[in-house]
């Protein structure tokens, strides 16, 4: 029996699913909260889609698609989440016009 080595594992349809459904939905609970506090529309949209698709990207590859025990490889997958999506979101924001 072969070993996985890879630190993403083969995303399912049901985690592309659930992964939209938690990005849509903190776009739509946070950015409100976000503008209220003071925050420019483009920030409070960034950090609204950065902090949704970190949670979103963190629960589909570490309990979804794979359920992973190992607290090492979990906390590796979650920086590497977190650093994956606020950059992409930085760019789909900040950089596209």
């Amino acid at each position: 029996m072969q070993t996985e080595t890879n630190i993403f594992p083969r995303i399912s349809f049901k985690g592309v699913l659930i992964f939209m459904l938690i990005v849509a939905a903190g776009v739509i609970l946070l950015v409100k909260p976000f503008i209220a506090i003071g925050l420019p529309r483009q920030w409070s949209l960034y950090l609204a889609t950065a902090v949704s698709s970190t949670i979103g990207m963190s629960i589909v590859i570490n309990v979804v698609d794979e359920k992973v025990q190992d607290r090492k490889k979990r906390r590796k997958r979650t920086i590497l989440s977190f650093i994956v999506c606020f950059s992409v979101s930085f760019v789909l924001i900040f950089l596209t016009k």
